[in-house]
């Protein structure tokens, strides 16, 4: 795999983990307040974060440098 593709793939995966908080979450928003709403693009942060955790730590060692 090269950089450019881990870099996509990466991405990809931060941001389904992301989507999935919210689509899961945001029904829920209708009559939320501020401090919901921040709790919620919080959480999906979280969830981005912890994704491309799991993925830096295994996915280096799959890159073909040039």
């Amino acid at each position: 795999m090269t950089p450019a593709q881990s870099t996509t793939r990466l991405s990809l995966y931060c941001a389904a983990a992301m989507l999935t908080v919210l689509g899961s979450d945001f029904p829920q928003m209708r009559d939320a307040d501020t401090h919901a709403w921040i709790g919620l693009i919080i959480k999906a942060a979280l969830a981005g974060v912890v994704t491309a955790r799991a993925y830096i730590d295994k996915s280096p060692s799959e890159i073909i440098k040039p």
